[in-house]
């Protein structure tokens, strides 16, 4: 089944961020440990199972939630942040990335499981 690249298509309710992270599956792992305090108040965060690697072979990890957008996202950018991470948010054909920079899609390899 293909499907579109989360954060491609606005789906109300739902954000999408990429977050670094340099291994798929130990960043499986740590996705259910991200801190978080205090906790959203309601919705969830799923991981995409997708891949996002820049020229540089920076890989980052789709996700997206709901409920308390704000809360949900200060959790993951306060995540990111103390752990020296970048992220990112996918703008028409590329990804603003949180150091500044902006890469285009077709120049990055794209993995959705």
């Amino acid at each position: 089944m293909n499907r579109p690249l989360p954060g491609t298509i606005a789906i109300e309710g739902r954000e999408f961020l990429y977050v670094e992270y340099q291994d798929a599956a130990q960043f499986r792992k740590c996705f259910f440990h991200i801190p978080c305090d205090p906790l959203p108040r309601e919705g969830g965060i799923i991981n995409e199972e997708v891949t996002v690697t820049l020229a540089q072979e920076i890989q980052l990890h789709g996700v997206s939630y709901k409920g308390d957008i704000e809360g949900w996202r200060r959790c993951l950018l306060g995540w990111c942040r103390k752990s020296g991470l970048i992220w990112g948010k996918v703008v028409g054909d590329s990804i603003a990335l949180s150091n500044g920079e902006t890469k285009w899609l077709r120049d990055c390899k794209i993995e959705i499981r």
